[in-house]
This record gives structure tokens, sequence and C-alpha cells, in this order.
């Protein structure tokens, strides 16, 4: 019985021994496999494919959630706003044909009171009536244009103008904004759980209200 207990102990110790070297070698082979695994997935994953950060946009990138009427909306208030900056240029051009004539008239009537050269005041005398009449005709013009036409058409087109582009481009902006507000939510409650471990408290709410204010 004692050489029995010794042989069956001898034995359950050497197979053991074997189930153990074995384990370990599946364990040593289970390691390298997963060390390849994971070279090759970090092979697989270049760094330029790694996006850090927003991506910035183009100038048209900021237009691609207006719909085809918005647009153009945005181009009747661009027509607006072009008509509506024409005004002043238009009132500097009216007050600069009325000096023009007053330079014009005051030249000939300084040649014709100059005596230092009678031949040049004798031309000048002679066609002072006629530059007289011009003058009158011109300035009376000029002054009709920018009273009755500068200034009442002009301040009533200037005002419907600004007014339009102003309600145009307002809507549009105010009507994106609230897009971008409810889709970038919408992808922020499609997130994991995890995504907001990297989120600080109010980024949220901040990139809603201030970044899409700033798009508008």
């Amino acid at each position: 019985d004692a050489e029995v207990d010794v042989a069956s102990t001898k034995q359950h110790f050497l197979w053991s021994k074997w189930g153990r070297t074995r384990f370990a070698n599946k364990a040593d082979n289970s390691g390298k496999e997963q060390q390849d695994d994971d070279a090759v997935t970090v092979v697989a994953a270049p760094e330029s494919a790694k996006i850090d950060g927003p991506q910035p946009v183009g100038l048209l990138g900021l237009f691609r959630f207006f719909t085809r009427p918005e647009c153009v909306l945005d181009w009747i208030g661009l027509l607006a706003a072009a008509v509506a900056g024409t005004a002043q240029p238009l009132m500097s051009f009216l007050f600069g044909r009325i000096t023009q004539d007053f330079v014009t008239f005051g030249a000939t009537l300084n040649r014709a009171r100059d005596t230092s050269n009678p031949v040049q005041q004798a031309q000048a005398q002679a066609s002072l009536p006629t530059a007289a009449a011009a003058f009158k005709y011109s300035a009376a013009l000029n002054a009709s244009i920018l009273v009755y036409i500068a200034d009442v058409c002009l301040s009533v087109g200037m005002l419907v103008c600004t007014y339009t582009y102003m309600m145009i481009w307002v809507y549009t902006g105010e009507v994106n904004a609230q897009r971008i507000r409810e889709r970038y939510l919408t992808s922020i409650l499609r997130q994991d759980i995890a995504y907001f471990d990297n989120v600080g408290a109010g980024e949220v709410t901040t990139r809603i209200l201030d970044d899409t204010h700033v798009v508008q």
C-alpha cells in the first residue's frame, strides 16, 4: 500500500507539472498572439487618419443648412444692400455737380474782371451772359434733383432697402442657427456615455449658444 501511494503521488506530481507547463505555454502563445493583433491594429491605424479637434469649413460650408428659398432671399437681401449702399455716393455726386457749376461760373466771372489781359477779358465778357444762363439752368436742375429725387426718393428707398436686407438676413441667420443647434444637440444625445468624460461642465451649452451665434 505504501508503494502504491508513493507511485500514485509521483504520477500525480508529474501530471500536475506537465499540466502547469502546458498551461504556461498556452498562456505565452496567447500573449504573443494578442501582441501580434495589437501590433497589426496599431499599424492599420495611420497617423493621418486621426482627427484632432473640430475641422474648419469654407465660406460656402456655412450655408449648408440653407434651403433653396432662403438662398433666394439672401440674394434679394444682397441686392437691397447694394442699392442702399449707392445712396450716399449718389448724394456726393450731385453735390459735386453743383459745386462744379459754381466753380465754372466763378472762373468765367474772374476772367471778365481781369484787366491784365484785355483780349481774354473781352472774350469772357462776351460769354458771360451765356455762362450765367448755363449756370442758372444747371444749378437749378441739380438742386431740384438733389431735393426732390435724392432727399425724398433716396431717403425712402434707403429706408425700404435697409429694412429689407436687415430683415432677410436676420431671419435666415436665426432660422439656420436654430437648425444648427437642433442638429448639434441631436448628435450629442446620440453619443456614448463615455463621450461626456472629456466634455467639461457647460461646454455643450456654450457651444449651442455662443458658437451658433458666431455662425449667425
